[in-house]
């Protein structure tokens, strides 16, 4: 039986809250240095884990079987 692939709610509310902030104004400065390409960034770095994690998982089930 495969291993259960990890997916984040959290994450695909940060989509998305920056596709609204998107609509609202592509230069928006939220405070903190929270801009909307430093918004993507992190979520393309969390998306980027999210599936390194999975890619993982599906090579342990490989050795397993």
């Amino acid at each position: 039986m495969a291993r259960r692939k990890r997916t984040s709610l959290v994450l695909e509310r940060a989509v998305r809250r920056a596709a609204s902030i998107n609509s609202i104004d592509r230069s928006l400065d939220l405070g903190n240095g929270l801009t909307l390409p430093a918004f993507s960034t992190m979520i393309e770095t969390m998306r980027t884990r999210e599936n390194a994690y999975n890619s993982a998982l599906s090579s342990l089930d490989k050795l397993y079987r």
